[in-house]
């Protein structure tokens, strides 16, 4: 498939890498340490938060525990899921815990996922929050990990 993608993500910028974890508070704690960051504020993601989310074309099941260390332009997400139907914990039973995506923020996510999808890549996971919105893609056979599309408003 990737031969098919001819520059799709070119012009756009690595925002995110994601990591899927089984306790988020001793990830960041020991991150926090390596790094000497403090640890960033957790947010809890309930499932009346992702309501409207779909995980392969189906209602999200379950939400997620996460935070992020920014340095300069690049997030490092730490992802700890709830039980449930939706890519993190799909990942964390088939993988185990590691690097879950990484992210590229684009303008049109609409057209780039429609442009991944042609090229052979599944959509995973996709949603709206405040100020935006994000597309899970399949890439792992060939890029060894997934593909997330981060728009954002403004």
């Amino acid at each position: 498939m990737i031969n098919e993608m001819n520059g799709i993500l070119k012009g756009f910028t690595v925002t995110q890498i994601g990591f899927i974890v089984k306790d988020i508070d001793l990830a960041a704690e020991k991150f926090s340490k390596l790094t000497g960051m403090e640890v960033a504020a957790r947010s809890d993601t309930a499932d009346s938060d992702t309501g409207a989310w779909k995980y392969r074309g189906r209602p999200l099941g379950g939400g997620m525990r996460n935070l992020a260390f920014r340095f300069g332009n690049v997030e490092v997400e730490y992802i700890q899921p709830y039980p449930g139907d939706n890519a993190w914990n799909e990942y964390l039973e088939t993988h185990g815990e590691g690097i879950h995506h990484i992210a590229f923020e684009v303008k049109d996510l609409h057209r780039v996922a429609c442009e991944l999808e042609k090229a052979g890549y599944q959509r995973v996971q996709e949603g709206e929050f405040e100020g935006g919105r994000f597309a899970y893609f399949d890439t792992v056979e060939d890029i060894k990990t997934s593909l997330e599309l981060l728009e954002f408003d403004d």
